[in-house]
């Protein structure tokens, strides 16, 4: 099968279940910051943070050490070695996360009162997340697993499928009858306890992984060993994630971490196209240096970078173009943050540009250049949010995530370029550049016509004039014969389903 091909098959499943994922969650914000308020939707996003945080934690690196271990294995050979492969991974998830699950318990009144500027509320919304702590963490691992197996479907359908969906649909049958914390919590709560049980029914399907067999793994060392060192990138990559949630928090209040959230749940729409294809293009790109095919990891490198930037760049010049009807969406009272949603769309398009480099830094053995890139983030997202905050609120959270976002994209670039000489640009990555530069001229000069109208009709006019005009100039300009064996990987989806 062509590599482009293959590419598009398995990332075109993730794409669309990331994207109905991540409709589904902002789905969710819309509804708690319409209908609970300002004051609940900034008490969510600071327990959620700090879940998220501790998620990354307890999971011990392991999501991504069962990936690699299970990916490889032949099922057909191997299914016992694979079964108490995952197993194990399971139960020191389970172990490590209820540990820290009490820790979380524990401190959650003197972390409220002593580092958050919050509302009572929100301790009790941080003990409930702590509860369903090691519930997720399982969950996450054996979706991975799942991945390992080289069948994207199974993670799809529980993390972008399932819990959105009971997410929205939990919060939205709530709020018929309480506008209080118990709007975030129950859905959250139901979510986990279902994505839990959908996990281990896919994992006994496809393995025969049984509870006994959990309860029985011994602790896998090598496992472990390998997942460690994976699991601080992966708590330095999730706190800088949240990090500016987290010194909002402290700086100033829930009402303004409530206002800046919309703005990054609207910006992080574009990562969805970052997941769905970093979902198979860092296998291959691993599958690619064992055989050490130099030639067909530059040409991989320089495709994924170019789709990357294809897909997510009319969805940042939307943002940048109509970031005031886009946060309208939410109310009238978040109109302000209009502002924080051009800075963290400009920052999220420049971690789509540099996404491509962390993966083949990371799978070609340089895990140590990988921790460093990730605590250097960290350290100048900290630095400016410190200096920028106090100064200027949501908008000084904004500009602290796009300075140091950029900074190590631009970083992780210069130094694949400097180990491997290879190099993002190529002549077919100016195409896109070019047709989002006529979208652009277009967005603008339609801008005075269309914003008069309801922000819902404003909206569907920008999409549905605005993607066909890209698409035309994107074929104007002439597909790479790559890019045609992307589109028929896309045509066939519906055989990876049915498999």
């Amino acid at each position: 099968m062509k590599l482009a091909e293959k590419f598009a098959k398995e990332s075109t499943i993730s794409l669309v279940g990331v994207t109905f994922g991540n409709i589904n969650r902002y789905l969710f914000t819309i509804i708690i910051a319409r209908w609970a308020g300002v004051q609940m939707l900034g008490i969510y996003s600071l327990a959620n943070s700090i879940l998220m945080i501790a998620e990354s934690i307890a999971k011990l690196g392991l999501e991504r050490g069962v990936l690699r271990h299970v990916g490889m294995l032949n099922i057909e050979e191997e299914p016992g070695k694979i079964r108490t492969l995952v197993a194990a991974a399971v139960k020191m998830t389970g172990q490590a996360s209820m540990i820290l699950s009490l820790v979380i318990i524990l401190l959650s009144g003197w972390f409220v009162s002593n580092v958050l500027n919050a509302a009572p509320q929100l301790r009790t919304v941080l003990t409930v997340f702590a509860l369903v702590l090691p519930l997720n963490a399982i969950t996450n691992v054996g979706a991975f697993a799942t991945q390992g197996l080289k069948l994207l479907k199974y993670k799809v359908i529980v993390t972008q499928i399932v819990y959105p969906s009971v997410l929205v649909i939990g919060s939205g049958l709530l709020l018929l009858y309480w506008s209080d914390v118990r709007v975030i919590i129950i859905p959250v709560v139901i979510a986990a306890v279902i994505s839990l049980i959908i996990i281990l029914i896919f994992l006994k399907k496809l393995l025969g992984l049984k509870s006994w067999h959990v309860l029985t793994a011994s602790w896998d060392k090598a496992l472990l060993v390998y997942s460690l060192p994976l699991m601080f990138i992966g708590i330095l990559q999730t706190v800088m994630h949240w990090m500016d949630i987290l010194m909002l928090g402290h700086y100033t209040n829930a009402i303004q971490v409530g206002l800046y959230h919309p703005a990054v749940r609207t910006a992080g729409l574009m990562q969805a196209v970052i997941l769905s294809l970093m979902s198979i293009y860092t296998p291959l790109a691993a599958q690619l240096f064992g055989q050490k095919d130099e030639v067909g990891l530059t040409r991989l490198f320089k495709q994924t970078t170019r789709w990357l930037i294809t897909l997510s760049l009319p969805i940042a010049l939307i943002f940048l173009i109509y970031p005031s009807k886009v946060m309208l969406i939410f109310g009238a009272e978040y109109l302000s943050s209009a502002p924080v949603l051009m800075i963290l769309a400009a920052a999220t398009f420049m971690q789509v540009v540099g996404s491509s480099a962390a993966p083949i830094i990371a799978v070609t053995g340089h895990t140590k250049l990988s921790l460093a890139n990730s605590i250097i983030g960290l350290i100048l997202n900290v630095i400016l949010n410190v200096f920028l905050i106090p100064e200027f609120g949501i908008m000084g959270a904004g500009i602290a995530t796009f300075i140091s976002i950029s900074f190590i994209s631009i970083l992780r670039n210069i130094e694949v370029l400097s180990l491997f000489q290879i190099t993002m640009f190529s002549r077919p990555l100016f195409k896109p550049f070019l047709a989002g530069l006529g979208l652009a001229i277009f967005l603008v000069l339609i801008k005075p016509l269309i914003m008069p109208f309801h922000t819902l009709i404003t909206g569907a006019i920008v999409v549905l004039t605005g993607v066909p005009v890209y698409g035309l100039l994107l074929y104007l300009l002439k597909l790479e014969p790559e890019d045609r064996e992307f589109i028929s990987g896309i045509k066939i989806l519906k055989n990876i389903m049915s498999r």
